[in-house]
């Protein structure tokens, strides 16, 4: 993700800039708004995944001009595909007006987003860098696309994705008819219980859900390359574990269903549908060793749903207790758990706010390797932490997977001894590491803190245990001269 925020100002935040890797971690002392920042990052995941939001994308972008094409005056390379129609509707569309809108929505609704989940709106003033103003496609930059559709025989609307190369020579991106369902809906809506083929009349009047199905599928992908529509985002705020002491009055509620606030109802709205399912498309946790060993270390046991009781319990050995009557930790973790064990992890992305709570030093480290692990496997995490012993943990992976690349045998003897797998290092280009600096104004810059064979410096932890030796050495010197 090249996504670059622009910070001028953001609750305390002034004048800095951050920019997404697939493993970002905030750290900082309390009350410097690193969970602003975590926000802002999620909803900008949410104008791209959310079809609710990508139906404002299309209804912001400039006036959209829809041409009639006699089917016989198309591209030779057009002709075949509508061979058996006799007009063709297009839609141009260039990828600065959709950049535009990309941004224009995620700035104006972000204050709607924040009061919504905190019932409060920080001071804000963001810009967005990096978004190209060209699409890439077969290695080339294009301007503009062109999208053709028609209503095609029985076959509902068929659409065909194309540009124009250097030689304006017409090139088919790709060419789809699966959306008999969706020209018949009201725009924003994915599915229709009864799929027609769509009246000229209907046709002419919703071209905009052919846009949103070529946008969702196809086009963010030819404007940010390694987006994938296809992600599921997750939202762990802080104290999730008193929210799953409320679960069992509410795991099979609908999302617009659930009574609580914004920031509990957008935890249950991303984490309820995997995890009160019963039906899983693939259980990690039996497939993979490697997520089964951790977990298990972590949680010294198993979390399970009784679909029929519609209770959560917690198993160790031949124990079975509510998950009610567990450690907090055990609580705080069942969230993370629960949705790592179903579906591809590929597929997901956190966003976590302090994965460490409530967990001992010891764990605090296996949770680094859990997180690393889950990058490594494709997917991406987003955290705000407190936990020396999760950056420290983390600074020792960098520093192995760079050792690793000058003295194998060293690095393996090191992983052997520490019981440190190859699925754990991270390479230091997947991590984004930012330390939110207060100053004597209590204003907070965020600096970016770039991983080296020397790991990274987590200055403020730094500084807290310098202080913390220095006052013990004080009061050994104290006690020392008493005695005198």
């Amino acid at each position: 993700m090249n996504l670059k925020l622009n910070i001028k100002e953001l609750g305390k935040i002034k004048n800095s800039k951050i920019k997404l890797k697939p493993f970002t971690i905030l750290f900082g002392e309390s009350n410097t708004n690193k969970s602003y920042t975590l926000i802002a990052n999620y909803f900008w995941y949410k104008v791209l995944v959310d079809t609710e939001l990508e139906t404002k994308i299309v209804e912001n972008l400039e006036e959209i001009k829809v041409e009639n094409i006699n089917s016989n005056k198309l591209d030779n390379t057009l002709k075949d595909i509508f061979k058996d129609v006799k007009e063709v509707q297009k839609i141009t569309l260039k990828a600065k007006d959709l950049k535009n809108s990309v941004i224009k929505v995620f700035l104006s609704e972000l204050k709607n987003f924040y009061a919504y989940l905190l019932s409060y709106v920080p001071n804000l003033d963001l810009a967005v860098e990096n978004i190209p103003n060209k699409f890439k496609t077969n290695d080339l930059l294009v301007d503009e696309i062109h999208i053709y559709f028609s209503k095609h025989l029985q076959n509902g609307i068929f659409y065909s994705i194309a540009y124009k190369d250097k030689d304006n020579i017409m090139q088919i991106i790709l060419t789809n008819a699966t959306i008999t369902a969706t020209i018949n809906i009201t725009i924003g809506n994915s599915k229709s219980e009864t799929p027609k083929t769509p009246t000229n009349q209907k046709f002419k009047e919703n071209f905009k859900n052919i846009l949103l199905e070529a946008l969702d599928t196809h086009i963010y992908k030819l404007l940010i390359p390694d987006i994938d529509t296809k992600y599921s985002l997750y939202f762990l705020p802080p104290s999730r574990g008193s929210i799953i002491d409320l679960q069992n009055s509410i795991l099979f509620l609908s999302a617009s269903n659930i009574p609580y606030p914004g920031i509990i109802k957008e935890f249950l709205k991303t984490y309820l549908p995997e995890a009160s399912s019963p039906f899983i498309v693939k259980d990690n946790y039996k497939e993979d060793k490697v997520l089964r060993e951790l977990m298990e270390s972590i949680l010294q046991g198993d979390i399970k749903i009784d679909f029929r009781t519609k209770e959560i319990n917690y198993n160790q050995g031949k124990i079975n207790i509510p998950i009610l009557a567990t450690a907090s930790s055990i609580k705080e973790m069942a969230p993370l758990y629960l949705v790592l064990r179903n579906n591809p992890i590929e597929q997901k992305i956190f966003f976590i706010e302090e994965p460490e709570a409530h967990l001992h030093p010891y764990l605090q480290k296996k949770i680094a390797y859990l997180l690393a692990y889950i990058v490594n496997k494709g997917g991406k995490v987003y955290i705000t932490t407190h936990s020396d012993y999760l950056v420290n943990t983390i600074s020792n992976l960098v520093k192995i997977w760079y050792l690793k690349k000058k003295n194998k045998e060293k690095a393996k003897a090191i992983m052997k001894k520490y019981n440190i797998k190859e699925e754990f290092l991270i390479n230091p280009k997947k991590l984004g590491v930012y330390f939110f600096n207060k100053n004597e104004k209590e204003e907070v810059k965020i600096e970016e803190i770039k991983p080296s064979e020397n790991g990274i410096s987590p200055e403020s932890f730094l500084k807290v245990m310098e202080e913390d030796i220095e006052l013990s050495q004080d009061i050994l010197e104290a006690f020392a001269e008493v005695e005198e």
